[in-house]
């Protein structure tokens, strides 16, 4: 508490009643860029004069408050005395709509989240700790949040990364809330029960081996169980890339040897002379990307891969292409093949939906984790074949 302040609107201390038990008390000379980008109109009057309005509602009506304006009575639907320390009432807090709730959301465990443009113009406590979101930042580029384009879909919740988001549109603003879904098996727990398992089929696989060499008769039954024993360890190989924390080492790569290395990898036995695919670069030899390089190599491993595989009947390239525009970074792998179906597309990465008859559909889940802890986003297109596009910032 301060005292000596002066009683006139610009500095004077107000106290807010924002509900019968909570009373807020407001410097709304300091506080007055926080109550602007609340997404609801609010103001202030004394004497019956306007004497300072939000955003939100000159957004709303079009004009800018200035003392003495009287035209916006209609629009406000709540009013509320202000009192200084002395219990004396010295204006009137007006709003439209239910504005309290937001004036106390630094106490709530729900994150909350105002954006506009793009942009993030205001985040409570509870969203700066879970996701990172600082004002002035761009929204694509906060973790785990819903992108900017599927908050103007027509869908108003989603389930990702641990959390039950909701959001609604006012204006030109969106109001996101998100909290955190209660867990069920922790991470640690999941990469301990993966490791029991990968254990045991290391030593079928081998027993598998010695068999098959003693009973070479029945090797084609022995091949069936190694194919099998194969795919499970995939699966599990995947499960722990997904389980253990992600962390990165980011730095200024050479782009060309990691697009070499993953499509000798992915290419490995799947190539043959009745149906050579082709590798397309367009960039140049000496492109360099931000990026972990460890991470960076086993997305362009999966993606050429999943390429490669659904060319088997149709196709004949692989493009590789990047760029760099406006502070980030655009790398995408396009293919000739078939693409993909429409009903399909819409769920890849957000579940394990897979359009390959042996895929656990895990591995565009790991694509989207990387990227997204790159501070990137990835997008799936249909165009003549499939276009993967991989979007992530440089550093500042």
């Amino acid at each position: 508490m301060k005292a000596g302040k002066s009683t006139t609107h610009d500095d004077c201390y107000w106290v807010f009643p924002a509900s019968p038990l909570m009373h807020l008390i407001n410097d709304v000379a300091a506080r007055r860029d926080v109550l602007d980008r609340l997404p609801i109109p609010l103001g202030f009057k004394q004497n019956g004069q306007w004497v300072w309005k939000n955003r939100a509602a000159q957004l709303l009506q079009g004009w800018k408050a200035s003392p003495g304006d009287a035209e916006a009575e209609p629009l406000f639907t709540g009013e509320r005395p202000a009192q200084n320390f002395a219990n004396q009432v010295v204006g009137e807090w007006s709003w439209y709509g239910q504005a309290w709730p937001l004036l106390v959301a630094d106490d709530l465990e729900t994150a909350v989240i105002v954006g506009a443009d793009g942009r993030v113009e205001w985040a409570n406590d509870a969203a700066r700790r879970a996701f990172g979101a600082a004002t002035g930042a761009d929204w694509n580029a906060v973790e785990t949040l819903p992108r900017w384009q599927e908050l103007r879909g027509q869908k108003v919740s989603l389930t990702r990364g641990g959390y039950q988001f909701r959001w609604r549109s006012r204006a030109q603003r969106i109001l996101l809330e998100a909290w955190p879904l209660p867990p069920t098996v922790s991470l640690d727990h999941i990469a301990s029960f993966v490791h029991e398992i990968r254990n045991p089929l290391a030593a079928l696989s081998g027993y598998v081996e010695m068999a098959k060499q003693e009973a070479p008769e029945s090797g084609h039954y022995y091949d069936a169980m190694l194919e099998e024993i194969d795919r499970l360890s995939r699966l599990t190989a995947d499960l722990l890339e997904i389980a253990r924390p992600l962390t990165l080492v980011r730095d200024w790569v050479l782009l060309d040897p990691l697009v070499e290395h993953a499509w000798f990898t992915a290419t490995h036995g799947e190539l043959s002379p009745a149906r050579p695919i082709a590798l397309i670069k367009r960039y140049a030899p000496d492109q360099k990307v931000w990026a972990d390089p460890d991470r960076l190599q086993q997305v362009l491993t999966n993606l050429i891969k999943n390429s490669v595989e659904a060319m088997q009947q149709q196709g004949s390239r692989v493009e590789i292409h990047c760029r760099q525009a406006g502070g980030k970074l655009s790398l995408t792998v396009r293919d000739d093949g078939p693409g993909i179906p429409p009903d399909v597309l819409e769920k890849l990465m957000l579940s394990r939906v897979t359009t390959k008859e042996s895929g656990n559909g895990l591995g565009l889940m790991i694509v989207r984790r990387i990227l997204e802890a790159h501070g990137g986003d990835v997008t799936l297109a249909t165009d003549s074949g499939t276009v993967v596009e991989l979007v992530w910032p440089e550093p500042g």
